[in-house]
């Protein structure tokens, strides 16, 4: 696994398709976040995510995530383009906070 932050801004080559965003996945700066063979990784422990954990997104809006040293996971599958709609990204962090915050309460 490389410790180098990979994070950069999403510059849509179809407009129509797909929104800019200044990144996919807005974690504090100091967490470096890479690649894995076919998945984007959070390279180092978080208050929302555990080192190692894996995600990825397509073109209508879909995301899922895997989090292995805590157990969970999640997924949203829309239809909605373009991708980058921030309704969905909205409602994406809102479930990872919802998960994590009835995590710490057990």
């Amino acid at each position: 696994m490389i410790l180098t932050d990979i994070r950069q801004a999403i510059a849509p080559f179809k407009p129509h398709l797909a929104n800019a965003l200044p990144e996919l996945y807005p974690e504090p700066h100091d967490i470096p976040q890479g690649w894995g063979l076919t998945f984007f990784l959070h390279l180092k422990d978080s208050a929302v995510h555990s080192e190692g954990t894996g995600w990825w997104a397509g073109l209508p809006n879909l995301f899922w995530y895997a989090d292995r040293k805590r157990g969970i996971g999640g997924m949203i599958a829309s239809q909605i383009i373009p991708f980058g709609d921030m309704k969905i990204l909205g409602l994406w962090a809102n479930i990872e906070a919802g998960l994590n915050e009835n995590l710490q309460t057990k």
